[in-house]
């Protein structure tokens, strides 16, 4: 909450815009409570919840060990290595964001994101099976919230 609450401070086009969509649906609830159902029909600002955990995520890193040999890039990747996969690194690239270091929420109306998004998620359901190899595995809550053996999980290629 602190982090959107800096940006939106640091943006006040983007305060405008949230408080309109925001105030918009306070002035027709008549002191009801607001329901999950109305927050998540909030468009906007989901778009800023998206932009705050990019430009501000709290998990810098994470680790994965290899289960066999790999090449990337020209280089080898031996099986049993950890690889550390830098998150703020891909989020503010100009590979994978416009303007990253600005704080823009419209940037998830871009297409290409969302088709992205949507592709991954329609290739990883339809094309490939997964496991968690350990699903009794206990979640650490400090730091940061995350499985204790980092949610290894086994794929396999469908065939269709």
């Amino acid at each position: 909450m602190m982090w959107a609450v800096y940006y939106l401070a640091k943006y006040p086009k983007v305060l405008q815009k949230l408080r309109d969509e925001n105030m918009s649906l306070k002035s027709s609830k008549d002191d009801q409570f607001v329901t999950s159902d109305e927050i998540l029909k909030m468009k906007y600002t989901m778009k800023v919840v998206d932009e705050t955990i990019r430009m501000a995520n709290i998990a810098p890193f994470l680790f994965r060990t290899t289960t066999k040999d790999v090449t990337y890039k020209g280089h080898t990747i031996p099986k049993g290595w950890n690889v550390m996969l830098w998150i703020r690194y891909l989020h503010t690239d100009p590979e994978n964001f416009n303007d990253p270091l600005c704080f823009n929420p419209d940037r998830w109306d871009e297409i290409c994101l969302l088709v992205y998004k949507l592709l991954s998620l329609y290739h990883l359901s339809t094309g490939y099976k997964w496991e968690l190899v350990n699903p009794d595995s206990k979640v650490k809550y400090l730091s940061n919230p995350k499985p204790e053996d980092g949610a290894e999980i086994t794929i396999e290629k469908l065939e269709l």
